[in-house]
This record gives structure tokens, C-alpha cells and sequence, in this order.
């Protein structure tokens, strides 16, 4: 669709006792998924991160199995995988079936790890990241050529294959200067949170002589890190703020360097409006944003945010499709993404 971002919709699942319970979040992100696909949405977003307070997805690759089957076209894109807290060998495998399943669908951002608990739960060795994360990257690309490779002095094979040759392609997430230019020694897209370090790492890109990975799609949401479709925006954020809110300062309380996150802990849900890290819009409101961000740009939709409870996630997405999509396709030009 013509003058349209780039649409995503994403699914942490965090699940706090005071809201619905888990099944019920699950459930209703799988039907989320599988409307975005008909509705014409590029990708779905599925993150992870383990021992939490809030049942914070733990499983994007069995969650995005699961939403694989109930979807055809729209991409799966794990943002990200904690690539260092698994086996890179069953790593391979879980994303080479995951691939087939989603019909060569599937996108994938490597993380390296920020939390020490899960390091510490898991036992691995957290000062290990970033020489696990080179032979994890390593491992992938010869395993998913399907032929035999040497991993750890042994001679070993993944099969089968993924649906895509040479498997799905990989980016490198990270917020560090070490990260960016690890993603461009080894030849990755990298996906930092806004633009942090992107430039270390173009800079890096340049002194090795190598032109960018072709992005499959920009690294930044090109707005708010909330946002929310109402007719009535005071109603709807008196309902769904203390939800935003727990997510903002859960993820602000993982971070260990306060100035290389984006999600700065508040009191008041009200604040998170009027530093503009969330918004609540009307459709009219809406349209006008999506014209404003454009086709170079990423817009999201996290409808399940903190554990909204579905029914509210619902309200937001069907006034979506019916109010901005719809309003957006008819002013549109008769080619172009539909």
C-alpha cells in the first residue's frame, strides 16, 4: 500500500497476577497474529526473556511455531533469541524446523544477553557473550548448509535443511559499541534499540570495506513505543495505562546501563503520555501518523502490552483495520502493497 510503514504487531506476554491470566493472553496473541496475517501486516514480533515476575515470553520459537500454523503470509520475526543461553547446534535445528514450518517466514535477531540471573539460572558463563555469540552465528551458517561441519572437534550434521537456503536471515542485536561492530565483522544486519551505535557500526562496516546487509526492514519503530487506536483516548488509557506502565518499569529495572535504554522508570502512567513514550489516538489521529512515518518507516501495535486484557487489545486492532487501514487503502493508488 502505497505511502504505508512498514506494519508490525509484537507479543511479549507478560502476564502480571493482578491481570488475565496466562492462557487467556496466549490464546488471544495467537488470534492477533493470525488477523494480522489476513489484514495485511508485514510481520509479527516475538521476544524472550526468562526468570521474570510476569511470565515474560520465554519460548518465541515454540510461540512462533504455534503462530506459524495459523498464518500464510505475514513474516515471523524473532526480536530477539538469546542465542547465548542455548546449545548453538539445537539452536540450529529448532530454527531450521521453525523455517519450514513458517514456509521460509522467518527473520531472526541474535541476542547476547543483558540479565545476569538468566545467565546464573542457566549456567553459563556471562563473561563468555560475545566469543559464544561468534561461534552461536558460526555454527548456524555451516549447520544450515545441511552439509557435515566441525563443532567442537567433532564431526557432526543438521538436518533438515531450512526452507530458506542458508537459512533465516540473521541480524545482530545490542546495545554496545562491542555489538555493533560484532554484527559488522561478522556480516549481520544490526538491531540496536532506536539508533544506538548505529553509527560505530557503519563506521566499522566501512573500515572492513563492506556494504550493508539489504535490511529486510528498518531497525526502528518510527514512532512512540506504545500506541493505542480509541475513539474515546481518556476512557481507553484510564483502562490500559497501569498496564503500559508495568511494562516500561519492568524493562527499565532489567536494564544495567540507565542511559542506553529508552524505557525510564515513572510513577503515574500520565507521564508516560506526556513524554510521549505512549499514545493513545484516534483513528483519524492515526492515519495522519502513518503518513507522517511513511513507507521508509516501522509501525507497531502491542495490543497484549503489560497484560491488557485481550477484549481492550481487540477494540484497538478492529478500530485499526476498519477506521486507518481501510480509510488509507481506499485513498490509495490503485498499485502498490495492498
Amino acid at each position: 500500500m502505497t505511502g504505508i510503514p512498514r506494519l508490525t504487531i509484537a507479543f511479549n506476554l507478560r502476564a502480571p497476577s493482578w491481570g488475565p491470566p496466562a492462557p487467556e493472553l496466549y490464546d488471544a496473541a495467537v488470534e492477533m497474529a493470525a488477523w494480522a496475517d489476513r489484514t495485511g501486516f508485514d510481520e509479527v514480533f516475538l521476544s524472550e526473556h526468562h526468570v521474570t515476575d510476569d511470565g515474560y515470553l520465554p519460548s518465541p520459537i515454540v510461540m512462533a511455531a504455534g503462530i506459524a500454523t495459523r498464518t500464510e503470509r505475514v513474516r515471523l520475526r524473532l526480536s530477539v533469541v538469546l542465542a547465548t543461553l542455548m546449545h548453538p547446534v539445537h539452536l540450529a535445528e529448532d530454527l531450521a524446523v521453525l523455517d519450514l514450518l513458517a514456509r521460509g517466514r522467518l527473520d531472526v535477531a541474535l541476542g547476547a544477553g543483558y540479565r545476569k540471573i538468566e545467565f546464573q539460572t542457566f549456567g553459563v558463563d556471562w563473561r563468555k557473550r560475545p566469543s559464544m555469540m561468534v561461534e552461536c552465528v558460526q555454527t548456524l551458517r555451516a549447520a544450515w548448509t545441511g552439509e557435515p561441519f566441525d563443532f567442537r572437534g567433532v564431526r557432526t550434521r543438521v538436518l533438515p535443511r531450512p526452507f530458506q537456503p542458508g537459512g533465516p536471515p540473521l541480524s545482530l542485536a545490542g546495545t554496545s559499541a562491542g555489538a555493533a561492530r560484532r554484527a559488522a565483522r561478522l556480516g549481520l544486519g544490526f538491531e540496536p534499540l532506536g539508533n544506538l551505535f548505529q553509527d560505530v557500526y557503519l563506521a566499522e562496516l566501512r573500515s572492513l570495506g563492506k556494504q550493508p546487509p539489504v535490511p529486510a526492514a528498518p531497525a526502528a519503530v518510527s514512532h512512540p513505543a506504545f500506541v493505542h487506536i480509541a475513539r474515546d483516548p481518556d476512557a481507553a488509557w484510564a483502562a490500559i495505562g497501569k498496564h503500559v506502565l508495568h511494562n516500561v518499569n519492568e524493562y527499565a529495572a532489567y536494564a544495567t546501563a540507565k542511559e542506553l535504554t529508552p524505557f525510564k522508570a515513572v510513577t503515574d502512567p500520565d507521564q508516560l503520555l506526556e513524554s510521549g513514550a505512549a499514545k493513545v489516538v484516534t483513528p483519524e489521529e492515526c492515519r495522519a501518523l502513518l503518513r507522517a512515518i511513511g513507507p521508509g518507516g516501522r509501525f507497531r501495535l502491542n495490543p497484549l502490552e503489560g497484560g491488557i486484557p485481550p477484549e481492550l487489545g481487540w477494540e484497538s486492532l478492529r478500530l485499526f483495520e476498519t477506521e486507518v487501514l481501510a480509510e488509507l487503502r481506499a485513498a490509495a493508488p490503485a498499485t502498490g502493497r495492498s
